[in-house]
């Protein structure tokens, strides 16, 4: 079904030998699904996860794990639009409603590093939350081919 729609259902009685009721002319049971849940996202912080082990390693200064403030951010739904207003930062908190069977992602990329991690629920009329003191990003690995110019 879908979220916000109203299914409306009749029944009629049948026996072992044939007999049937008339189909009743007015429906006997209704529902509308409630698919929707509140999601809450909590990122205190970024941080260049180099050997993408997801873990804040230190000394930083050995590492090159340094923090990251100038993160871009989505959250999308699975049609690539926006659920949430995008952001530029160093860490990122917001409450969202989400509907359940649909996967949404969230997008975060600095200039080297980037992360997308993938969300999705089973039914809706819940509340979620997901709280990361630190999520990592990965480095990107660009790849280059040569230009040759011939005259």
């Amino acid at each position: 079904g879908q979220h916000g729609h109203t299914y409306y259902f009749r029944a009629r009685a049948t026996d072992r030998v044939g007999n049937r009721e008339d189909w009743p002319e007015e429906p006997q049971a209704q529902t509308t699904l409630d698919l929707s849940s509140t999601f809450h996202l909590s990122v205190g912080a970024f941080f260049a996860d180099e050997n993408r082990n997801g873990e804040w390693d230190a000394p930083i200064t050995a590492t090159g794990e340094i923090t990251l403030t100038q993160v871009v951010l989505h959250f999308q739904d699975e049609a690539g639009l926006d659920v949430v207003s995008p952001t530029v930062g160093s860490g990122w908190e917001f409450t969202a409603t989400i509907y359940a069977g649909q996967t949404y992602r969230l997008w975060a990329e600095s200039a080297d590093h980037m992360r997308v991690l993938s969300f999705a629920w089973p039914r809706g009329g819940e509340v979620y939350t997901c709280t990361y003191e630190a999520l990592g990003l990965w480095p990107i690995e660009r790849g280059y081919l040569p230009l040759i110019l011939r005259g």
